[in-house]
């Protein structure tokens, strides 16, 4: 994983944890959402991103897929545990305006 890739990855868990935080506020609760809520798990094809209490909230892109016509850090949809919705990608982590808001901390 190149720097480009990790640091635009960090962006996206602290944005998840920033926007977890937000809904905690509007529903009265203390946020206390921190980076370290998520996990990732980095594979041949794609890197899991994980919310430590349960749960996959994505998968991420590690390379292009022109099969697919997908790209380098397309953002996926959890289909299950183990294997991301190939439909189509919600976003790249690396334009967070593209993400946001359409990704919240609940899933891709």
């Amino acid at each position: 994983m190149d720097t480009y890739f990790k640091t635009a990855l960090e962006n996206l868990i602290s944005k998840l944890a920033e926007d977890k935080n937000e809904w905690s506020k509007k529903l009265g609760y203390e946020p206390n959402s921190t980076e370290n809520d998520w996990s990732i798990s980095v594979g041949k094809k794609y890197t899991k991103i994980m919310a430590k209490q349960g749960g996959v909230w994505g998968f991420i892109l590690n390379e292009d897929d022109d099969s697919l016509n997908f790209r380098r850090g397309d953002i996926l949809k959890a289909k299950s545990w183990s294997t991301p919705a190939l439909n189509f990608p919600r976003g790249s982590i690396f334009e967070h305006t593209d993400y946001l808001p359409k990704n919240i901390w609940v899933g891709a």
